[in-house]
């Protein structure tokens, strides 16, 4: 079926349910007979058309509207009642018109609607009802009813039926009812062309109806032409419209073309052109947004299919963004153009290697069907890869059983009928297994089972259990009876574990009345009677395997629930052979290494096991939507199938023995054949087509094939794209001396692909100056030869041999470690390409034999090219902590034992809904079997009115045992949550008696509510800790602010991402430690020395908690002798609990100052760090004083505007006085940089936080200069004047950074600042060419450049253009000095060589000297820079902020793109610093 249908398909329906019923006016002719499909004229009897609900329907002969017969409908008690009937030779994906006259009585008063609709029938009793078509019915004469649709491929029959839906009663006759398919000769091919040349606007309208729109002569586009239309659109989306009803057909592609032109004095503008389906939509955007000028034409083309047909269609020109304005356009030359049907979909594919051919030596390939998989392309593909079939529904017993000797094989016969006629034929080349799934399920069961003569679910009760039990023994027997000669595997019982019950059994009304004696007796019944046929007999072949089924049975805990079961009916002497595992994967989660335990742990014991239902979702959330999917989604996708064949393969082959030479594995099920039919496609409440197969939509191989094919023969590498790995690299600094240094655990471990015993693990860390790499090799044959090489882009690779003296040996392999300085600035989100490949060169006397591995990079291929370098994502530091040993009472009190337990506050914002906020500080424990914690949670309201746990306010303690950093929950992982009542709940594999809690409530002295308590035991039962060990921990906090139920806060320690409850990967780390290993974790209490005493330099704090640090003479002393090239440093002590202080140096200390050459004192006060230059300080007077006051403002007393822009943020107010004299402006070239601390919080970047001067008008101004050092944890900034300064985040809206992704923070930094603008509020274009006018304005506007106002030589910048101020000020500066022929180049792209000249003319015309960089590298192009351009290309490349190309050329007269653009400025910003 070809995929521009299917997408049909889904656009429809949901259209469907969302527009008001009416009809979908075809635009085809009459269709011919040949293509009528059914026909009912009711001319001899009802034709099989029924009475829905309690309507009757008669055929009659005194009304008829052909012929002599119709049918009456009578007896309506509801609106949807009426005459029904099924269709099942409908097919999903096939335009379908239906057509029926209708007419009321004679006796009827009035006129009603009468309605043609369907309902459609699929999985799991889901039904979707969809209107078709309506028309309003008299009784005077017939009225034709008649519409289009195409059926949903996710059902499988479909009800026709016809209702009233105002009138519940109303009788109605219908006649001549047509269902025909679409006739390729009523299309119309002529097109549409529109030049305006005969003055006429031919249907064109103004969307609104009301924007002015006329033909005019003032532009032209046609050749020879002289006329244009003109639309003078007043709001976004408006702009010139025309009616194209009847000139598109569906299944077909057009052509479109318009041109488009801004009117003069017009600013660029984003337009597009869009289709309109329907009088309410939908609405299709079929052209990019793109920027129209007011300087030339410009062409909006697109290539579309029309899909279905619509109610009505029109096509627009329209504004893409909102206006206050109107934005008059014209548009001329419009094309509307034929170009044929949409193609057959391509072959299925013969010439690829079969999967079933593939996987014979190791287990069956399987899939899932419907019926009507069974013909066509799909059986074709069967036919080709797979060896084994199970019915996705026809064989449950909801669709075979209806009563006691009551049963329903119809549609299980259709499978099983042509699996034995296959199976028979000689010319076939294989033969299929046929599963059988499922004799019991809680769910598309047969309920009446379970149910009494009224359909009342029976009590639990020996004589009911009795009585079920013999009913599911009647319909065993018959369904086995039925297809034994076919079936080779049965799933005896489905999904019966929930290990979330108490006893880990699923509380179904089967375990309800019968405990587990249903699942003992239908496996001994499916047996017996097996074997009364000959079908248990494994001597001659004979033997149908029994098996139970589930889920999730990688999850630990369900596992071992299932493993107790199938033990525990074995020793019973249940006749059970085999394990089912659904393996309902995605392409993240879970491990292949959790699939692996599961069925190594059953293989063990004994068991045969099948993968029964697999699909892998492209999707690891309910929110993301792909249309279409991304090739990189679908090669991830590919090297996951190849990564779990290959362990299915490794586990099957470690399970053959003598007794057992078929292996652990015998048949692997696809619970689909492609990717067209999946019970995926819009689960989870979200709307969205998946794709979980080896086989596209298409039926044509996808990546997920190409994995499964080089799981087995690697021959065919070439054919799976390379799919580079990604890891995140947490900011931290290691000490290299260590080869086990603590903060390596917070790293989460990459993992190399291995070969044999051969494999590493990768851990990244970066800081400030470096990118620290270590490599864990397992490697126990020591050569000369073995060596790591690791590799990042555009460098030589880093090559680390066993040899080297700074390598560790281990046990099994060895360690080495390296720094990396890396081009550029290390700062959080930067990502960098690298791959690490491992060489084992064998033993010394072996040395022929040498091994590969990479992390990254399958081919092993670095040196030949980068395709296969990963990627590191650097984030920010995960935290470390200390737990002490002692065993406290689980009381809810602080035991004395905790005395000695530093103190952890949980500062990190995961969610936060406004000013919401409930923290808390806590301790931890523990000993030789358990994980202590106590908290003290500050919330002064306290509720749990959701019925969600993690909706109340409790806490959540994540604990990850063996520290594995995984990116899912692994057996030792889990959840604990308590809340403020002590009503705990869980998450991951936590056990519930493994969790010991204790709340207490808190008040303060006046007794009010001021939080509560908790104290925890956690069983540490993965591990046996020891002093020393360390273990993933993190401590959240869930915060209802106002009690109406929904969660308002969460503030946790370490982990920003909210994925604690799934993810382990970001948690902090616990040391274990005994009391003589604290380390110290709180800053050092400080204590004042007596007047004139010591060297330091301390606070005095008076009871208003102002502090007074004078310098007096030996701590200047201590300080002059520390200092260095000129900086002194006065670090003050004892500011830890002020907002205000003051700094003091005496006048008479100003000689020492000077006569030690000092140029800078920075000052640093704690609460900020001031560095001023010491001519700004001095003064020549021994009795005077100089102070510098350092206060944060009570937000209170800031004006309402500045404190609602402020928010939370801190402002910090900075005075300096020289003898009393207030100094707010500083020299010329006197800049004082500050800073202080900031806490990001989560989800913010670097980039986005902006300082801002607060004047005395209350205006905030933006401190250009000013960043957040991800490296300090400080904002820090220049300024050359005092007052109020404050530092908050600023959201940048850009929605297409990820086309640049490497200049994404430059242009958010640049964008907050405002330096920068988008081409439209959402849209910055980063890959558009920046002309001259934009970069000298973002130039300008970068460095607050001015000059006096002047009249400027250019010919092209027009009086009030938004670049005239710009380009003056540029020109006034000697920053341009325009082209030859007088004009400036306003609109001419820029070259890089040109950008570069006008930042370095920039800097000089600023005072600012360039500082070459250590990392500046020759420039391979160096003589094709222009003479002109070479100093500044030079210099400005030396000093890091220009950088070359890839390949080390500059490229100097390429066109800059806005994002290099913006890459320069902010790296000219950050220079500043």
């Amino acid at each position: 079926m070809n995929r521009k249908w299917k997408r049909a398909l889904s656009w429809l329906l949901a259209i469907a349910l969302l527009i008001p019923a009416g009809p979908l006016a075809p635009v085809m002719a009459e269709e011919a007979d040949e293509n009528i499909v059914y026909a009912f004229d009711f001319e001899t009897g009802t034709d099989g058309w029924f009475g829905r609900g309690d309507a009757t329907v008669t055929q009659v002969t005194y009304e008829a509207h052909s012929g002599n017969g119709s049918l009456f409908v009578s007896g309506r008690t509801d609106t949807w009642q009426g005459p029904g009937i099924y269709l099942d030779d409908l097919q999903p994906g096939v335009l379908y018109t239906f057509s029926v006259y209708a007419k009321l009585p004679a006796d009827a008063s009035g006129e009603t609607e009468i309605q043609i609709s369907v309902e459609q029938e699929g999985r799991e009793d889901e039904r979707r009802y969809v209107n078709i078509a309506s028309a309003t019915v008299g009784k005077n004469e017939w009225v034709e009813i008649k519409g289009t649709t195409i059926f949903d491929e996710e059902f499988n029959r479909y009800q026709i039926y016809v209702e009233a839906p105002n009138n519940p009663t109303i009788d109605f006759y219908i006649d001549t009812f047509r269902v025909t398919t679409f006739n390729i000769d009523d299309v119309d091919k002529s097109g549409l062309y529109f030049d305006f040349e005969d003055g006429d606007l031919n249907g064109w309208q103004a969307r609104n109806g009301t924007d002015p729109i006329q033909v005019t002569d003032a532009e032209n586009h046609t050749p020879d032409g002289k006329y244009s239309l003109l639309t003078e659109p007043s709001e976004q989306y408006q702009g010139p419209l025309l009616n194209i009803e009847g000139k598109m057909a569906p299944g077909h592609i057009y052509d479109f073309s318009v041109w488009v032109k801004m009117k003069a004095g017009i600013e660029p503008t984003l337009i597009r052109m869009s289709l309109q389906l329907g009088p309410n939509g939908p609405y299709h955007n079929i052209t990019a947004d793109t920027l129209v000028t007011d300087e030339q034409w410009v062409e909006l083309s697109a290539r579309y299919t029309l899909e279905t047909v619509p109610e009505s269609l029109a096509v627009y020109v329209e504004l893409v963004d909102e206006t206050d304005q109107p934005k008059p356009f014209y548009i001329d030359d419009f094309r509307l153009v034929y170009v044929g049907s949409v193609s057959e979909p391509p072959p299925v594919q013969t010439d690829i290697p079969r999967l079933r051919d593939l996987y014979e030596p190791y287990f069956k390939i399987g899939a899932a069907v419907e019926n009507n998989h069974l013909q066509g392309r799909q059986k074709e593909l069967l036919d080709l890869h797979y060896n084994s079939l199970v019915a996705e529904n026809v064989m449950k017993p909801e669709y075979m059983s209806r009563g006691y000797d009551d049963f329903y094989f119809e549609q299980g016969d259709v499978l099983a009928n042509y699996v034995r006629e296959y199976n028979k034929d000689p010319d076939n080349e294989t033969t299929f297994d046929l599963r059988f799934h499922t004799l019991v399920w809680h769910s598309q069961g047969a309920d009446w089972m379970l149910q009494d003569d009224e359909g009342n679910w029976l009590e639990p009760n020996e004589e009911n259990k009795q009585l079920v039990l013999d009913r599911l023994e009647n319909y065993i027997r018959a369904a086995i009876r039925q297809y034994a000669d076919v079936i080779t595997d049965i799933d005896v019982v489905n999904e019966v574990i929930d290990e979330n019950q108490p006893d880990g059994m699923r509380n179904s009304y089967w375990y309800q009345i019968t405990g587990k004696d249903f699942i003992k007796h239908a496996f001994r019944v499916a047996h017996d009677e097996l074997d009364k046929l000959g079908k248990r007999n494994k001597e001659n072949g004979e033997y149908v395997r029994l098996y139970i089924n589930d889920y999730n049975t990688h999850i630990p805990r369900k596992r071992d629930v299932l493993y107790e079961l199938v033990m525990e009916l074995r020793e019973e002497g249940v006749p059970i052979d085999g394990i089912g595992h659904q393996t309902h994967i995605n392409i993240d989660s879970p491990s292949i290494q959790e699939i692996s335990d599961s069925i190594r742990l059953f293989g063990e014991a004994g068991f045969d096991n099948q993968i029964t239902e697999l699909d892998m979702s492209i999707y690891t959330d309910n929110t993301t939507v792909y249309d279409p999917v991304p090739e990189e989604i679908l090669i991830k996708q590919g090297y996951r199938y190849k990564e779990l064949f290959e362990e299915l393969i490794r586990l099957d082959e470690m399970g053959r023995s003598e007794e057992n030479p078929e292996g652990w594995i015998s048949n692997v099920t696809l619970w689909g054949i492609a990717d067209n039919h999946t019970w995926l496609h819009n689960r989870g409440g979200v709307t969205r087509q998946d794709a979980p197969f080896p086989f596209d939509k298409n039926y044509q191989a996808k990546p997920a094939y190409w994995g499964m094919v080089v799981a087995v023969d690697d021959s065919y590498s070439h054919m799976l794209p390379i799919n580079p790995k990604e890891a995140i690299t947490p900011q931290g600094t290691p000490d290299l001396n260590k080869a086990n240094d603590l903060r390596w655990s917070t790293v989460p471990p990459a993992q190399t692909y291995t070969s044999g015993s051969l494999q590493g693990t990768v851990k990244t860390l970066w800081d400030d100056d470096h990118l620290y790499v270590r490599v864990e090799v397992q490697d126990d044959t020591i050569s000369s030869g073995d060596q790591v090489e690791i590799f990042v882009e555009n460098a030589d690779p880093h090559v680390l041999t066993r040899t080297d003296a700074a390598v560790v040996e281990t046990g099994d392999g060895y360690v080495v470690q390296t720094a990396i300085k890396l081009d550029g600035a290390n700062e959080m989100n930067r990502q960098v390409r690298l791959d690490v490949r491992i060489t084992d060169a064998g033993n010394e006397d072996d040395s022929d034999r040498k091994t590969v591995v990479s992390w990254s990079d399958p081919r092993n291929a670095q040196d030949e090219d980068q395709e296969g370098y990963g990627r590191l994502t650097f984030v920010g530091e995960t935290k470390l902590g200390q737990a002490m040993r002692g065993t406290p009472d689980i009381d809810g009190d602080m035991d004395s034992v905790w005395n000695n337990a530093p103190v952890y506050t949980t500062d990190v914002i995961v969610e936060q809904n406004g000013d919401a906020e409930a923290t808390a500080e806590f301790r931890v424990l523990w000993d030789d079997h358990r994980l202590y914690v106590y908290a003290e949670v500050t919330d002064s309201l306290l509720t749990d009115a959701s019925e969600n746990p993690w909706e109340q306010d409790s806490v959540e303690i994540f604990v990850d045992q063996n520290n594995g950093k995984t990116s899912n929950y692994q057996a030792d992982d889990g959840q604990y949550r308590v809340n403020f009542n002590n009503e705990r709940s869980l998450g991951g594999n936590a056990v519930l008696d493994n969790f010991i809690t204790a709340t207490k409530l808190l008040y303060d002295e006046d007794g009010e509510p001021i939080g509560y308590a908790v104290e925890a035991a956690i069983v540490l039962d993965h591990i046996e800790p020891k002093a020393g060990d360390v273990i993933g921990f993190d401590f959240q906090v869930n915060n209802d602010e106002d009690g109406d139920g929904r969660r308002d806060s969460v503030f946790i320690w370490s982990d920003p991402t909210g994925l604690s409850y799934t993810n382990t990967s970001r948690l902090g780390v616990m040391e274990l430690t005994s009391p003589s290993a604290r380390r110290s974790s709180r800053a050092p209490v400080w204590i004042p020395p007596r007047s004139g005493q010591g060297t330091e330099l301390v606070a005095v704090v008076d009871a208003d908690g102002k502090a007074t640090i004078p310098l007096h003479d030996a701590a200047l002393q201590a300080a002059l002798d520390r200092a260095e090239e000129g900086r002194l440093k006065l670090e003050v002590q004892g500011t830890e609990n002020t907002n205000a202080l003051s700094v003091i140096i005496p006048g008479h200390l100003m000689k020492n100052i000077a006569e030690a050459d000092i140029a800078v004192i920075e000052i640093d006060a704690g609460i900020v760090i001031v560095e001023l230059p010491f001519s700004l300080l001095f003064i020549d007077d021994e009795k005077g004083e100089v102070i510098l006051n350092v206060a944060r403002v009570d937000s209170d007393s800031l004006p309402a505007k500045v404190r609602e822009k402020v928010g939370h943020y801190p402002v910090y107010e900075l005075i300096l006085l020289k003898n009393g004299d207030r100094i707010t402006t500083f020299g010329a070239n006197e800049y004082v940089r500050v800073s202080y601390p900031f806490s990001l919080s989560a989800g913010l970047r670097p980039a986005q936080i902006v300082i801002y001067h607060i004047a005395d008008d209350d205006t905030m101004t933006v401190i250009k200069n000013g960043r957040y050092n991800a490296s300090t944890g400080n904002v820090e900034f220049l300024t050359n004047h005092f007052s109020y300064f404050t530092a908050i985040p600023v959201q940048v809206h850009f929605t297409d950074l990820d086309q640049a992704a490497w200049a994404e923070d430059s242009i958010i930094a640049l964008g907050a600042r405002g330096i920068v603008k988008g081409m439209t509020s959402d849209l910055y274009m980063p890959n558009q060419e920046v002309t001259r006018a934009e970069f000298v304005q973002m130039l300008v506007q970068a460095l607050d450049l001015k000059a006096k106002a002047s009249n400027h030589p250019f010919d092209d910048v027009k009086q009030g253009a938004w670049y005239e101020s710009a380009i003056l000020q540029a020109y006034q500066l000697g920053i341009v000095y325009g082209r030859d022929d007088g004009t400036f180049g306003v609109h001419d792209n820029i070259q890089r060589q040109e950008m570069a000249v006008m930042t370095y003319r920039a800097l000089q015309a600023a005072g600012i000297d360039l500082k070459p960089s250590d990392a500046a590298s020759e420039l391979t192009d160096a003589a094709a820079i222009a003479d002109y351009a070479r100093e500044a290309v030079i210099a400005m490349h030396q000093a890091g902020i220009i950088s070359g190309m890839p390949d080390g050329s500059f490229a100097p007269k390429e066109t800059a793109t806005r994002a290099q653009a913006a890459v320069i400025l902010n790296q000219l910003l950050n220079r500043l610093h």
